[in-house]
């Protein structure tokens, strides 16, 4: 089993933050958008040296789930894994007719995740182009609101702590564990069972699986070929 960083609570927080960030809206919805208003480009706008959080997140669940054979699409992320954010320019700055719309996070050559937004085609990201007076718009699209990707199966940090995952992480491995272990996917979702803790004090914190001990205990039951 991969581990999860930073912890559990931490995963699942900053998922969760960045999704509802996307949220409020000063205006209604057009069309596929959920929302419009200028994000902190370090949210939700890639830069020439430095991914968003947004498609950090839009990236790491597309791998996920063509590791495991999922479904990784996200809301607010593109086909292709980065963040699903138009840069909308109108005629009177903010407001007005339409002129012209960009995909931000989709530099070209790369094919822009919608062809048109009010009646404007969009166009990729030109490298080094400056867009910084259009009007940020992500768009959710139509992932599904409850992702098959866990939170904390898209987040990631350099501390390597927690040595926990969640369930629904646990569990989205186990068939292919079991593939490449020769065991039978129902022997190691019952291990995950085993080396799942509950909340702390039963009522803070969040259900986690202990890797550590999974991974040892998968490894006296199904030793990995060639280890």
């Amino acid at each position: 089993m991969r581990e999860a960083r930073p912890t559990l609570h931490d995963a699942i927080t900053a998922t969760a933050l960045l999704e509802h960030a996307l949220r409020p809206l000063a205006v209604p919805p057009p069309e596929e958008a959920s929302g419009a208003g200028n994000q902190g480009p370090e949210s939700v706008v890639d830069t020439a040296d430095k991914p968003s959080l947004l498609t950090l997140v839009c990236g790491r669940s597309k791998a996920v789930g063509e590791l495991e054979g999922v479904d990784g699409s996200r809301p607010f992320c593109t086909p292709d894994g980065v963040g699903a954010v138009l840069g909308v320019f109108h005629e009177g700055g903010t407001h007005g007719r339409v002129t012209r719309v960009v995909s931000l996070d989709q530099a070209c050559p790369a094919r822009p995740f919608l062809s048109s937004y009010k009646g404007v085609d969009v166009v990729c990201a030109e490298p080094g182009a400056d867009y910084s007076r259009a009007v940020t718009v992500p768009v959710r699209g139509d992932a599904p609101a409850d992702p098959v990707v866990p939170a904390d199966a898209v987040t990631a940090s350099g501390s390597g702590l927690d040595p926990h995952i969640s369930p629904a992480y646990a569990k989205l491995q186990a068939p292919r564990v079991a593939r490449e272990r020769g065991a039978d996917v129902a022997d190691v979702r019952e291990l995950i069972e085993k080396y799942t803790t509950g909340r702390t004090l039963g009522v803070l914190g969040e259900p986690g699986v202990d890797v550590v001990g999974l991974n040892v205990a998968l490894d006296r039951a199904y030793p990995q070929q060639g280890a």
